[in-house]
This record gives C-alpha cells, sequence and structure tokens, in this order.
C-alpha cells in the first residue's frame, strides 16, 4: 500500500518491505523485487533469555514464525504478530502535516512469566535520488555523513557535490514508553551497515544482533539507521514503542520535527490526523472503499513496471 502527505512517500508491501521517498530523493534504498522482497526498514525482537529473534514484520527473515495478520486501510499498515506469547502490533503511515514516517508498537506479553525483550530498528539509507543510487550506489553512499546530537536519535546529511544540489537532511528517533522515567541514556545506536551486518552476512542473520552496537558515526562507507532499547514485561503487560524516520531540507527544521514528536502526543495525533486526512479526501474525490482499494493495487503494478 501507499502513504503519504505529497512530499513524503512510503510504500509497504505485505511481507513489510517497502521504501520511504521524500521529494525527489529514496530516503531508504530499494529495489523492485516481487520474489524475495529483502528491501525496507525493520524492527527486530530478540528475547534476552531463549535468545530467539524474529521481526515485526515478516521480513527480514525467510522462514514464518508464529502467527502474522496484515491490514491496509486507507491511513496506516497494521501488522499483528504472535510469536512464542509475545503479541506485537505494528501501526505505520506517513503524518499529514509533517514530514514524519511513524512506525507505532504494542508489545503485549501473553505468556505466563516475564519476558526481557531487545527491541533493534535497521533502516538503509540512500539519501539520492532512486536514477542515481540505481546506477552508481557505491558512489552515492560515500557523500552521507551521519551524526548522534543525543541518545535516542540519530541523524544524516548528504554532503553537496555541486552548488545547485538540493540539500537533504534525514533523522531517526525512538520514542519510548518502555517505562514511566522516558529514559533514553540505555539506547545503543550503530549507522555502518557492514558493521551491523557482519562478514558474509545478509538481513536474516545480521550479527549485531549477538553483539553490542558499535556506536560508529561520521562518514561511513554504507550508512544506516540502528536504534536498540531493552524492556521487561511482566505477564500480560502491555508497554509501547515507536521509531521515527523523517526528512528536511535543513538541519534546523529536521531538529524542529524532532523536538515536536519526542512526545507520544503528538505520535498519537500524528495518527489521528492521517485518518481524518483520508476521510477527507476521500469525501472530496467520492471514491469509496472498493474504489480505493482497487486503485491501491493498481498503483502497486504501475510501481513494479516503472522499476523494471
Amino acid at each position: 500500500d501507499l502513504y503519504g502527505n505529497g512530499r513524503y512517500a512510503l510504500m509497504i508491501t505485505n511481507s513489510g518491505g517497502g521504501y520511504s521517498r521524500w521529494n525527489d530523493f529514496d530516503v531508504t534504498r530499494w529495489r523492485s523485487d516481487v520474489t524475495l522482497d529483502p528491501w525496507g526498514s525493520f524492527v527486530y525482537i530478540r528475547d534476552l533469555k531463549s535468545d530467539e529473534v524474529w521481526s515485526t514484520s515478516h521480513k527480514p527473515f525467510s522462514a514464518r514464525v508464529g502467527e502474522i495478520l496484515v491490514r491496509f486501510s486507507s491511513d496506516r499498515a497494521e501488522i499483528h504478530r504472535r510469536v512464542s506469547g509475545i503479541e506485537t502490533i505494528m501501526d505505520v503511515t506517513v503524518a499529514s502535516e509533517d514530514d514524519v514516517e511513524l512506525r507505532r508498537i504494542r508489545i503485549t506479553n501473553r505468556s505466563l512469566r516475564a519476558r526481557q525483550l531487545e527491541f533493534t530498528s535497521y533502516v538503509e539509507l540512500a539519501m539520492a535520488t532512486h536514477a542515481a543510487d540505481k546506477t552508481h550506489p557505491a558512489f552515492a553512499k560515500m557523500f552521507v555523513e551521519t551524526e548522534r546530537p543525543r541518545p535516542g536519535l540519530l541523524i544524516a546529511h548528504r554532503r553537496p557535490r555541486s552548488p545547485d544540489e538540493a540539500p537533504v537532511w534525514t533523522a531517526h528517533m525512538v520514542v519510548s514508553f518502555l517505562d514511566e522515567s522516558g529514559r533514553t541514556e540505555g539506547i545503543q545506536y550503530e549507522t555502518d551497515r557492514a558493521k551491523f551486518l557482519g562478514r558474509g552476512n545478509a538481513f536474516e542473520n545480521p550479527a549485531a544482533l549477538r553483539t553490542r552496537l558499535s556506536g560508529s558515526v561520521g562518514t561511513v562507507i554504507d550508512p544506516i539507521f540502528s536504534l536498540r532499547c531493552q524492556t521487561i514485561l511482566d505477564p500480560r503487560e502491555r508497554k509501547d514503542i515507536a521509531f521515527l524516520t523523517m526528512a528536511a531540507s535543513t538541519r534546523e527544521a529536521l531538529m524542529a520535527m524532532v523536538d515536536k514528536y519526542t512526545l507520544p502526543e503528538a505520535i498519537s495525533r500524528a495518527f489521528e490526523m492521517a485518518w481524518t486526512q483520508a476521510q477527507l479526501e476521500f469525501r472530496f474525490l467520492r471514491i469509496g472503499p472498493g474504489s480505493a482499494h482497487r486503485f491501491q493495487e493498481l498503483a502497486s503494478q504501475m510501481i513494479r513496471s516503472e522499476e523494471h
């Protein structure tokens, strides 16, 4: 399905793959692959006691574990998953007011024992036009710089190669409702894809899931965004966490959005506004639910054919 506000666009598949795009730039790297569908933004989950690893969506793993249900509506995508007594519901949308992509995860412990869980996000950065990234991906990666201004926040910008090149800044942050204090000191981070995956590894078995994130920032060879946090859930307990990705043309505009969406109320309001905006658009265009579904199917075919 496709979601957006006219500037920031998000495409997400039923397996959890897809892309994020801001104006003419691919925020995340993506190639059309209907068989593997390996590209997208993912959230890994690890049970620290049993060492079992899965994700909030089917991808990036190939084997199907547990139960999974995907629902697409006009304002959001919902991915329900239950593995080993842990239930997650991930809502994904794009804010109607700001260029922000939101992934809100509700975690419920359905088992009869306390569970210590670890959540690790993964976003492979492109920050270039799709044509440029597809033609010269290694060259395009050389101009991206990353930094960590404060705990729980990573930002990146592309160094311009010419005076007339449009600037692009991106950010990735975690808004944790995992405890009432809102502490972020224990959040780990990584921006180097090679260190995250490890030698000879892929998305399904990254080395970072078995070790501490290195905290690399700067001019890395292959940039990513990755943030990690932990929590303990008692039996039947429920907690929320949100991973946000955003884009802007200046650092000042980017940090203003970061400050705004640090508050949980802003995230809830973004989902409410996305629903309201979708209803208003359908009413204005006189589109019913059935027609909207057919338009989404047509758009998905156009995206795949355009890539080839």
